[in-house]
């Protein structure tokens, strides 16, 4: 799935769910930089012990996707 994931799932099946009237904000992150993300933290000795906020870059609605 590209980075674009979601939103080209929509566009190929023409419906998705929404929840509630659509402005619910979520932030959306790649798959692919979930793991690179992951396989840096177990690789890097300053991560032990450590939380992480992994999301996407800009906060979005359904409605805006």
């Amino acid at each position: 799935m590209t980075r674009n994931g979601f939103a080209g799932c929509v566009n190929i099946s023409q419906a998705a769910s929404v929840f509630g009237n659509g402005e619910y904000l979520q932030q959306p992150v790649y798959v692919g930089d979930v793991a690179q993300a992951i396989v840096s933290a177990l690789l890097t000795d300053a991560t032990i012990g450590k939380t992480y906020n992994i999301s996407g870059a800009n906060a979005l609605s359904y409605n805006t996707v």
